[in-house]
């Protein structure tokens, strides 16, 4: 199954948010060998998540459209 060229660019957004959660994620996992680190890593899951929320919008906005296009 083939994605629409015009979402290439929100895969590729969400699959570098997805891999940064991981990333923080697994750095919160080992927080007994880095408190700061692990301090950090969670305030910045904060931030990953308010990229998804506007990351998800932008995608709504589009698919909103496309069914509009299509009525």
């Amino acid at each position: 199954l083939e994605a629409p060229s015009s979402l290439g660019s929100f895969h590729a957004q969400e699959i570098s948010l997805l891999t940064a959660f991981k990333n923080a994620f697994e750095i919160i996992a080992n927080a007994q060998a880095d408190p700061f680190r692990a301090i950090i890593a969670a305030r910045f899951l904060q931030e990953i998540n308010e990229e998804f929320l506007t990351l998800n919008q932008g995608l709504q906005e589009i698919i909103v459209k496309k069914v509009g296009d299509n009525s």
